[in-house]
């Protein structure tokens, strides 16, 4: 979950800066993204507050940030800031951020078996349980609203686009390579 931290918590804030200057076609969709992240206006509901719970309820404490953050989580929370706040990055930041909410469904389905699996509180996966489903839709959203009007406008708009979703593959392939590593490692110490 610390690794998670990154990126999870933050992505209202990217949402947020993507939306500045935008035709309002893209931005009403970021715009509906958005208030996905903030709760649909519900305080209790805010996705940054659910993923707070649901460290809480992993038992992670602040002081467990420091020794377990990998270096390439690092990386991929600096580069999601990077193309969120770089307007002349925006294209790439609309592959980047594409493809995040393309594969985040699939992924929280392996934390949530992993977590189910664990015993672990239910109330504590309530952010990924409802990710599976929401971001489903945004990633159909962010692709028919955003992707295919900006290439529609300018081909060779596509080829930006491609190069930050390839980012965001390259970046994911290189965490989880480290994240394995660590494990395996892990395992092997406990064995």
């Amino acid at each position: 979950m610390i690794q998670e931290t990154n990126l999870d918590p933050k992505f209202d804030d990217i949402l947020a800066f993507m939306q500045i200057g935008l035709p309002v076609g893209q931005k009403l969709e970021l715009a509906k993204n958005y208030f996905d992240e903030m709760g649909n206006g519900v305080e209790a509901e805010v996705h940054s507050r659910m993923f707070a719970e649901t460290l809480k309820a992993a038992g992670v404490e602040d002081s467990d940030f420091s020794s377990a953050m990998l270096l390439q989580s690092i990386v991929s929370g600096n580069v999601s800031s990077c193309l969120a706040l770089s307007r002349r990055h925006y294209f790439k930041a609309v592959g980047y951020f594409g493809v995040t909410e393309y594969l985040a469904p699939r992924r929280f389905k392996h934390v949530i078996k992993a977590w189910e699996r664990n015993n672990l509180p239910s109330h504590g996966i309530q952010y990924h349980k409802l990710h599976v489903y929401i971001d489903t839709e945004h990633a159909n959203g962010w692709f028919n609203n955003v992707v295919a009007p900006l290439v529609d406008q300018d081909p060779r708009i596509g080829r930006e686009i491609a190069a930050g979703a390839l980012i965001r593959i390259n970046s994911s392939a290189r965490y989880l390579d480290e994240l394995s590593t660590r494990l395996g490692n892990t395992a092997k110490t406990l064995a």
